[in-house]
Formats: structure tokens, C-alpha cells, sequence
């Protein structure tokens, strides 16, 4: 029994040594340095595709006519890149040793060409993800554009989708200047910002807070929280007919209604048009309009 509490203590010394040999300047000279390129040409491409763990994801719209993706912080044999038909996947996994040795995400930038227009699909276990289109006034437009963290921030702007589909399970989400034809955010746990955002949105959550400060209301607003605020920042011009509940907590609007109902923790009117509905329901929370 010594023995083998022996040979175990000395296992978890070599096991450890080798981590912070990984860890140290030495270790990173040998895989976080590395850099690994592939790309293949846009043409023909109507759907990309991205999956990887313990990622960081930057997608890099740029004049360019193919996919380029580059990976740095890990062994150059983990990237790969495929096209089939009309789709190009990319994946990036880890070997053993940096599972278990470095502590570090790794790094992929994936440059596309700014005019592609269809469907971008980003699967993501563990790591943030950043996407920004050029400018305000020059927006990326996607036709579809799709999220699924694990764990992990999403940092997103101008940008313009036909559809927008967002699913996470821990980590928040910052959007600026996007707008969507229909949107479906699910969050477990995190919360959700938009700023400057327009079009239809709908919006689940179990714990976090709701704030969106929209530019245009173009569409319906639907949104479920089990526990958290929600903050709506609407245009004085929006035309919308509001149905809010809460099960603990209060409701506010700033708006002048019309047709206003208001029973125990629920509040129902128009404003302008009414053109619009939006349905807010919160278990735990307060709802604001303004």
C-alpha cells in the first residue's frame, strides 16, 4: 500500500512539474507560439460552418475572395478545414496533452469576404466570441447566423441577418447596431444587452436581465424570463400594443397608452398604431418600458 501511495504521489509530482513546464515560457515556446493557416475559396459558398472547445472565435469580414481561418496557441494538425459542396467546416480540436496541461484557450481568427451573404453557424463548447461587421452604415448582411456557447461572451455589431438564432447556457451577450427579420435569444444564465438594435426579437431566459434599446421597432417583441428585469427602450414614434406581466415585481411605462387594462401585476394598451405587439412576462423581476 506504501508503494503504490508512493508511486501515486510521485505520478502527481511529474504530472504537475509537466503542467507548469506547459505553462511557463518554455511550454508556450513549443505549442502557444504555433500558428496554423488554412483557407479555400468563397466561390460557390453558401454556408459556413464553425465548431471547437476551449475556443476564442474572432470572425473577420474583410475584402477577400476565400475563407481563411488561423489558429494560434495550439498544434497546427488541430485546425481543419473542409468543403463540401456548398458548405465549409472548420474545426479545431485538442489533443490529451493540452487538455490536461495548459490551462489557455486557444485562438482561431476566421477571416470571410465582407459581401458574403449567407449562413454563418458558430458552435462553440467553452470560449467568447466576437463578430463585427465594418461599420454602422456598412453593415455585414447574413442571410442566417447562428450561435450555440456552452460557456462563454458574445460581443456582436453591425450586423443585419435575416435570421438570427442564439443558444447559451452560461455568458453574456452585447450586441450594437443589429437588426434581424426574426431573432430567437435563449439564454440559461447570463444577460442580455442590445443597443441600437431593430426588427423582430424573441427572447427566452431562466436567470439574467433583459435590457434593449431599439432604433426601430419593425417587428413583434416577445420575451419570457423566469428571473431577471427587463428593461425596453422604445422610439417615441413606435406603434406597438403592450401586454406585461409579472409574477413578483412591478411594471413601468413611460408611455402615454390607450385602451390601458391594468389588474394585479399586469398592464395592457397601445401606443401610436398599436401596430406591434409586444408581450413581456417575467416570474421574478421588474418590467420597465420607456
Amino acid at each position: 500500500m506504501k508503494k503504490l501511495a508512493g508511486l501515486f504521489f510521485i505520478l502527481l509530482g511529474v504530472m504537475v512539474f509537466i503542467s507548469a513546464l506547459a505553462n511557463s515560457g518554455v511550454g508556450r515556446w513549443f505549442t502557444l507560439g504555433n500558428e496554423a493557416t488554412e483557407a479555400v475559396s468563397s466561390r460557390g459558398i453558401h454556408r459556413i460552418e464553425v465548431r471547437g472547445s476551449a475556443l476564442d472565435l474572432r470572425i473577420l469580414p474583410g475584402d477577400r475572395e476565400e475563407v481563411s481561418a488561423v489558429l494560434r496557441g495550439g498544434r497546427k494538425d488541430a485546425l481543419s478545414v473542409n468543403r463540401s459542396g456548398d458548405t465549409v467546416s472548420i474545426s479545431v480540436g485538442k489533443r490529451w496533452f493540452h487538455w490536461i496541461f495548459m490551462g489557455d484557450r486557444l485562438r482561431l481568427d476566421l477571416h470571410i469576404p465582407r459581401h458574403y451573404a449567407h449562413s454563418l453557424i458558430l458552435d462553440v463548447d467553452s470560449g467568447d466570441v466576437q463578430f463585427h461587421g465594418p461599420s454602422k452604415n456598412r453593415p455585414m448582411v447574413l442571410e442566417e447566423l447562428e450561435l450555440e456557447l456552452d460557456s462563454g461572451d458574445v460581443e456582436l455589431s453591425h450586423l443585419k441577418a435575416g435570421r438570427i438564432r442564439h443558444r447559451s447556457w452560461s455568458g453574456n451577450v452585447n450586441a450594437r447596431h443589429v437588426s434581424a427579420e426574426e431573432a430567437d435569444w435563449r439564454l440559461t444564465s447570463g444577460n442580455l444587452r442590445l443597443r441600437n438594435y431593430s426588427g423582430a426579437l424573441g427572447v427566452e431566459m431562466t436567470s439574467g436581465d433583459l435590457e434593449v434599446q431599439m432604433d426601430r421597432l419593425a417587428g413583434p417583441v416577445e420575451a419570457t424570463l423566469t428571473s431577471g428585469d427587463v428593461s425596453l427602450d422604445l422610439p417615441r414614434g413606435a406603434g406597438f400594443t403592450l401586454d406585461a406581466g409579472v409574477t413578483s415585481g412591478d411594471i413601468h411605462v413611460d408611455f402615454p397608452m390607450r385602451m390601458v387594462e391594468r389588474r394585479e401585476r399586469r398592464v395592457s394598451g397601445s401606443h401610436g398604431s398599436g401596430e406591434h405587439p409586444i408581450r413581456l412576462r417575467t416570474t421574478s423581476g421588474d418590467i420597465r418600458i420607456r
